[in-house]
C-alpha cells in the first residue's frame, strides 16, 4: 500500500512538472511573438490561438490533478484502516429506521431493491458562502449483491432536483450504503472497499459502504480514524458511528 502512495505521489510530481513546462513554453512563445512578429493581425491571431490552447490544456491538467488527488485520498484511507464498529442502533432494521427519523432523516422511497432516507441542512463546517449538505442513507437487502445500483442513483438525482426546487443548493453529498452480509468472503470485502471520496471544484461526494454482520454484531466498512481528507469526511464517519 505504501508503494501505491509513493507511486501516486510520483504521478502528481510528474504532472506538476509537465504543467510548469507548459507554462514556460507559453511564456516563451508570447515573448518571441512580442519581439519578432510585427504585424498586429498576426499577433492577435497567434494570441487568440494560444488562449484557446491554454484553456483546453488547463482543463485537461485540472481533471488529471483531481483524479490523482482523489486516488491519493483513497490510498491513504486504505493504508490506515479503522476497526469494525459494534452495532447498536442497526441490530434491528425497524428500530434503525425509527432512529434515522429521530435524527431528522426523511424516508424518500422504499422498494424491493432499496430503502432511501435523506436530510439536507445548512453547511455547518464552511464559514462563508455556505450552501447545503445532503446526507443520504441507503438500506439494501442482503440478496442484492452490489452496493451500487441504478435505482439508487435515480432516486438521489430526484432528491437533488427537489432540493434545487426548494432553493437549496447542494455542495456536499454524504452517502451511506448499508447492507446485511452473511460472511466476509473476498467478493463482499471488495464490494465494501468500493468507497468514494471525490473533491471537485463544485463540491464533495463521499460514499461509504457498510456490511452489517449480525453473527458478530459488527458493522464492517473501510474508513480511517487516523487520516481524513477533509472535515466533511470526518463528519461523515462520526455520523455513521452515531447511527450504527
Amino acid at each position: 500500500m505504501k508503494k501505491d502512495v509513493k507511486k501516486i505521489n510520483r504521478q502528481f510530481l510528474f504532472t506538476m512538472i509537465l504543467f510548469i513546462l507548459f507554462i514556460v513554453l507559453i511564456v516563451a512563445i508570447i515573448l518571441i511573438v512580442d519581439r519578432y512578429v510585427k504585424n498586429s493581425n498576426y499577433v492577435y491571431t497567434i494570441l487568440f490561438t494560444l488562449f484557446i490552447i491554454i484553456i483546453y490544456v488547463i482543463s485537461v491538467f485540472r481533471r488529471k490533478f483531481y483524479e490523482i488527488t482523489n486516488i491519493s485520498y483513497l490510498l491513504k484511507i486504505r493504508n490506515k484502516p479503522g476497526k469494525a464498529l459494534i452495532m447498536k442502533h442497526s441490530r434491528n432494521m425497524s428500530s434503525f429506521q425509527n432512529y434515522l427519523k429521530r435524527k431528522g432523516f426523511i424516508k424518500f422511497r422504499a422498494t424491493q431493491t432499496h430503502t432511501i432516507f435523506y436530510k439536507a441542512h445548512k453547511d455547518h463546517i464552511k464559514k462563508i458562502f455556505r450552501n447545503y449538505i445532503l446526507e443520504v442513507v441507503i438500506i439494501l437487502p442482503s440478496d442484492i449483491e452490489a452496493f451500487y445500483i441504478d435505482e439508487v442513483d435515480e432516486d438521489i438525482a430526484k432528491i437533488q432536483h427537489n432540493q434545487i426546487n426548494n432553493k437549496q443548493k447542494i455542495e456536499k453529498m454524504l452517502i451511506t450504503q448499508i447492507k446485511p452480509i452473511s460472511d466476509m468472503n473476498d467478493l463482499t470485502k471488495d464490494a465494501i472497499k468500493e468507497i468514494v471520496f471525490i473533491k471537485t471544484k463544485v463540491g464533495i461526494v463521499s460514499t461509504i459502504n457498510i456490511g452489517l454482520h449480525y453473527p458478530s454484531n459488527q458493522a464492517i466498512m473501510l474508513y480511517s480514524d487516523e487520516y481524513s481528507p477533509s472535515l466533511y469526511y470526518k463528519y461523515h464517519i462520526d455520523e455513521i458511528k452515531d447511527i450504527i
